[in-house]
């Protein structure tokens, strides 16, 4: 996925650039159905901030599941927090490459403690995928370190499929996404659940950054 994301410049040449050459929805082909509503926006807040970038064939990959790799790179781009550089070590990751592109977030995200590791601390998994449990608790803990944000002790309104469960660990950042409205709720019997281990795309998670932006969590 980001592999290749840095060989591309959105929005020059590709179909997103409209006949007057203003960019829309980042530039990217295959978000222009999405014009003029909130997501088209996002696309654009996500790239003009370097936070996202497209693929080399001008695509966004609207529906791709992100994984662990570029969940780190998206929250440190997010906050724009100063990388450590590679230098050659695997940070005690067996399953790493210490000259890929992914390293500096790697080593940057062990620091801040974002990044623990599977195995006893040895394996990152990059290539595994986020749900939205997850990549609440990623996004709202960098929030915590690196603006000051102060995570509330109660919230005005939950999910339906988490009420009563304010035991489970990712209640706390269910609560918030609810009360901001960070991710859309799914219908789920009689009410609006977040179904917290359903697997996010990269076009919710630049939604789910873009209405932090808006509501002064970043």
């Amino acid at each position: 996925g980001e592999t290749d994301d840095h060989d591309h410049s959105p929005g020059h040449g590709y179909p997103g650039v409209l006949p007057g050459g203003s960019i829309t929805c980042g530039g990217y082909w295959d978000a222009q159905i999405y014009a003029g509503t909130e997501l088209c926006d996002a696309l654009d807040w996500v790239t003009v901030n370097g936070i996202f970038k497209g693929y080399i064939d001008g695509s966004f990959g609207m529906n791709k599941y992100i994984n662990r790799a570029e969940t780190f790179k998206v929250v440190l781009e997010t906050f724009d927090v100063p990388l450590f550089p590679i230098d050659g070590s695997d940070h005690g990751f067996k399953d790493v490459d210490p000259y890929e592109w992914y390293m500096p977030y790697v080593i940057t995200a062990k620091f801040y403690g974002m990044l623990e590791g599977y195995n006893y601390g040895t394996e990152a998994r990059l290539s595994n995928h986020i749900n939205r449990a997850e990549i609440l608790k990623f996004v709202l803990e960098g929030s915590k370190s690196f603006n000051a944000y102060t995570m509330p002790n109660s919230f005005g309104s939950v999910y339906s499929d988490l009420a009563g469960m304010n035991s489970t660990w990712y209640y706390p950042y269910a609560g918030v996404s609810a009360e901001y409205q960070l991710f859309d709720g799914i219908q789920m019997g009689g009410g609006l659940g977040l179904n917290p281990g359903q697997l996010v795309t990269r076009d919710e998670v630049a939604l789910l950054l873009y209405r932090m932006y808006k509501d002064g969590l970043l």
